[in-house]
């Protein structure tokens, strides 16, 4: 079999197969997906040609329930709100599903003069929670990136995107 003989759906499907079958011999297809690739509920489809004429087409769908390694709840990005001095302030969770002991090693940002941030442990090797709070009074959009470092060897970088606006109040107090 070729490798222009399968086609998948996305590129987070990877295909294993044997390379030749011989005439009315047997053969096998492995599919796996990427496991960074895909969360939650999926269905993935892949394309199987063959030259069969009688049959030459074969549809093979995956479909299940993928369980990330690691979860930002509620996700990976922070939007922070609101006026100078207001209490703006957002979590996020990272919960490992790993067997092993979870620790977050590192974390920094590229907005350090915009954002303070804090990150504790809530349970012990398995779920951090990180605070993102806007910097100083100084109106404007900003945005950027906190980068966490691991020692999971399937997950050793996450990324958080940070998005501010923080704006002055209007006149008239309308």
């Amino acid at each position: 079999m070729r490798n222009d003989w399968l086609t998948s759906d996305c590129a987070c499907t990877v295909p294993r197969y044997d390379q030749s079958i011989p005439p009315g011999g047997q053969g096998g297809i492995t599919l796996t997906i990427k496991p960074f690739s895909v969360i939650h509920r999926f269905k993935k489809e892949t394309k199987v040609r063959l030259n069969d004429p009688d049959q030459p087409v074969v549809y093979l769908t995956m479909t299940g329930v993928a369980q990330p390694f690691i979860e930002i709840k509620p996700g990976h990005i922070v939007r922070l709100r609101g006026a100078p001095g207001d209490p703006v302030r957002r979590q996020v969770r990272i919960i490992s599903h790993l067997p092993a002991p979870f620790k977050i090693k590192e974390y920094r940002t590229n907005i350090p003069d915009r954002i303070e941030m804090s990150l504790k442990p809530e349970v012990p090797d398995k779920v951090y929670v990180l605070e993102v709070r806007p910097k100083g009074q100084a109106p404007g959009a900003f945005a950027g990136v906190i980068e966490l470092f691991t020692n999971s060897k399937e997950r050793p970088r996450l990324i958080v995107r940070v998005f501010g606006e923080i704006y002055l109040p209007s006149a008239g107090g309308q």
